[in-house]
């Protein structure tokens, strides 16, 4: 378990350094997000993916976004537990159901970015567990801010998790699974 903090640790300090490079030699201006969409490294490794999607979803880059995700298999899942949640999806969004594949995640995405000038999400307490060789897990606690926000929401916070898996083909890491667990 030490050995495995330690490798976090150092991968977090390697990609605080990495991110801080790529910020400062690409055309993205933190104060306009709408000029640039950011830069991507590509998810060699797990805990990469998640620093995509949240990049994505800050600077509302749906492409961006689409490339976090598994094309293979997909899944969405809302907290069935929430009463409220399918109501607002509906009323909000148009969408009737708690799971959804990649498509209507694309669909779900869009008319976020869309429909708000601005998205901070911020996900702490995060912690992976490795599931073999191919396969994490990853919950985070998570604050999403949408400006302007949906009637009757100021800020929507839960707990998500990720199951990331590593695809053969090009050896790349992926969100296979994202279960939302709102507060």
């Amino acid at each position: 378990m030490k050995l495995f903090r330690s490798i976090i640790k150092k991968m977090r300090k390697i990609l605080l350094v990495v991110g801080i490079s790529l910020a400062a030699s690409s055309c993205f201006n933190p104060f306009n997000p709408r000029e640039g969409k950011g830069v991507y490294p590509l998810p060699v490794e797990p805990e990469i993916v998640i620093n995509n999607l949240v990049l994505a979803y800050s600077t509302k880059d749906l492409n961006g976004y689409i490339k976090c995700l598994d094309p293979d298999s997909f899944r969405f899942y809302f907290d069935d537990s929430e009463d409220s949640i399918r109501e607002i999806l509906e009323l909000n969004w148009g969408i009737d159901s708690l799971s959804w594949g990649l498509e209507q995640e694309i669909i779900s995405a869009r008319n976020i970015f869309n429909n708000v000038d601005e998205i901070n999400l911020e996900l702490t307490g995060g912690r992976g567990v490795p599931l073999g060789d191919n396969k994490w897990v990853f919950i985070y606690n998570y604050n999403l801010n949408l400006i302007p926000s949906p009637p009757g929401i100021s800020s929507i916070e839960g707990r998500a998790r990720f199951i990331l898996r590593r695809r053969p083909e090009d050896n790349l890491w992926y969100i296979m699974t994202w279960e939302d667990y709102a507060f």
